[in-house]
């Protein structure tokens, strides 16, 4: 089974249809109709196209030919339908599409050609070898990029030949390449970056392994743009109401279940200082995350007491080095911050939840190889010092205190006696992270979404909160739970889809009259895989 794009050729009319799995019973009484709801929910298509001639032709014939009836896959976009919504989706790659051959492109270590709307980059057989291009990119929102690659002479995707990669200043992803679309959301550091569809993997003398001169690779299409990513709720912390060990206390002092939430229920926890002039906080630590450049988040909702300013910190396990921010509890603001040798990029928020209560969330980028981390918070009189000299009262109120691997700001998830590990969504919803802050109707009913090739028609207006955070709503149900982190896709939206059946053709006149022109038909069923 393999992934096919399908060819950009105009298309005469495209008719959608939603495939519902609902089973009915029709009472043999009554003649009263029941339903049972049931899932597989899922998209159909059916795609015409007339009088194609020439190049359009025998790329569609082509193409059916390699569906293979239903064994192969294909990833089909609508574009019957442009976007109402606001969200900033508009491709940041020139010529994506081959349309105009290589232009914007450039290559290190071979040479570009474009023919029938396929990139190829021939390896010149020393050194590395790339094709790549520079793009705007918006600093600390997630981006998207993707490459739909096939075999070429020499590099047998399969074989983890290629890897494909982009990149914002000191941060880069990249996976091993596969035939068919590759997928990679980061969170960029820099306002412009570099996207490289493929890149041979380098051995030894940083020589692509098993290339010669004369070898290739092929890139049918491309894409950059701004996501948005799902947040599935990890929390490396224990007990992020009651703050209870592992938590300690250190000139200070915890109260669990002693302060009313911005919920309204009678869950979050008090930190008292002592009359101690020093720091008072409570601390969690031994988290254990991976080793490497990796970002992380700690958040949660506080709400100033006797102190009108808190600090969240983290502190990675190697160096004993900190990422700091006070944030002021009365009036919703940020204040002071400070990084570490081991950390950069710090960014923070604090939005109003109620009844004197804020949402704070810190994000910074460890980057040396520690592999635990601790998580800090308490009171502060001043917004840039954690020392004072205490009244031995009530300072701070917290609650749903958490800590996940995240370049942006996520929501605050309950735990108790253990770690909270990211919790798979389901149903017809999901809660989303990494999108422009407070701002109306990203995406309005009717608009598309792609969440690892499942087609989602949204329900509902998506608004975002002054964190980023968001709830967006759409049909059919999920089928199939995405990954923490994964990307949200808005730009060239795509299903996965097969052939109704094991048949297909097209209709053409043979013989002295023969025209130049070629009927089709593809009748399409969303496919699971």
């Amino acid at each position: 089974m393999t992934d096919l794009w399908l060819p950009d050729v105009r298309i005469a009319s495209a008719a959608p249809r939603l495939m519902d799995n609902t089973g009915r019973f029709s009472s043999p009484l009554s003649g009263t109709m029941r339903t049972v709801s049931r899932p597989g929910d899922r998209w159909g298509v059916r795609l015409e196209y007339a009088n194609l001639t020439a190049f359009d032709r025998s790329r569609m014939e082509a193409f059916i030919a390699r569906m293979r009836g239903a064994a192969n896959r294909v990833l089909w976009s609508p574009s019957d339908f442009p976007q109402r919504g606001s969200f900033p989706s508009a491709e940041k790659l020139v010529n994506n599409n081959f349309l105009t051959g290589t232009n914007g492109w450039s290559v290190s270590g071979g040479t570009l050609t474009a023919t029938d709307r396929r990139l190829r980059l021939t390896f010149s057989g020393g050194g590395t070898a790339e094709a790549f291009q520079t793009c705007g990119l918006v600093t600390n929102l997630p981006h998207v990029a993707r490459y739909f690659l096939v075999d070429g002479k020499g590099t047998p995707l399969a074989l983890g030949a290629l890897t494909s990669y982009f990149q914002g200043s000191v941060v880069t992803a990249s996976v091993t390449s596969i035939e068919g679309l590759n997928v990679i959301t980061l969170v960029p550091d820099a306002s412009s970056g570099g996207q490289y569809p493929f890149y041979p993997t380098s051995g030894s003398g940083n020589i692509p392994t098993g290339q010669i001169a004369g070898n290739y690779a092929e890139a049918v299409w491309t894409s950059l743009t701004q996501c948005m990513l799902i947040d599935n709720g990890p929390n490396l912390l224990e007990f992020s109401d009651t703050l209870a060990s592992p938590w300690g206390a250190f000139a200070s002092s915890v109260t669990a279940n002693a302060a009313t939430a911005a919920d309204g229920t009678a869950t979050a926890a008090a930190i008292t200082d002592t009359t101690s002039n020093v720091a008072h906080y409570v601390s969690q630590g031994s988290l254990t995350v991976p080793a490497g450049v990796a970002d992380f988040m700690v958040c949660g909702e506080f709400k100033a007491v006797a102190q009108n300013f808190l600090w969240l910190s983290l502190v990675e396990g190697t160096g004993s080095t900190a990422a700091v921010q006070f944030f002021n509890l009365s009036t919703g603001a940020l204040a002071s911050s400070s990084v570490g040798s081991n950390w950069a990029n710090l960014r923070s928020v604090i939005r109003p939840l109620g009844n004197g209560w804020y949402y704070c969330a810190m994000v910074a980028r460890k980057t040396n190889a520690a592999t635990s981390l601790t998580v800090q918070l308490g009171p502060s009189n001043s917004g840039s010092s954690s020392s004072y000299a205490g009244a031995g009262t009530a300072a701070t109120d917290a609650r749903r205190v958490t800590c996940s691997q995240s370049s942006v700001p996520g929501r605050q998830v309950q735990s108790a006696g253990a770690a909270v590990a990211a919790t798979a969504q389901t149903g017809s919803a999901y809660y989303v992270k990494g999108l422009p802050v407070s701002t109306a109707g990203l995406l309005l009913p009717g608009d598309w979404i792609d969440v690892d090739r499942e087609l989602k028609r949204v329900t509902n207006q998506l608004d975002s909160d002054a964190a980023g955070l968001g709830y967006l709503q759409f049909s059919p149900p999920i089928r199939t739970s995405a990954n923490d982190n994964d990307p949200v896709i808005v730009n060239v939206p795509m299903g996965r889809f097969v052939l109704s059946n094991n048949q297909n053709g097209w209709q053409a006149t043979p013989g002295p009259n023969a025209q130049p022109f070629g009927t089709y038909s593809l009748d399409l069923v969303e496919a699971a895989a």
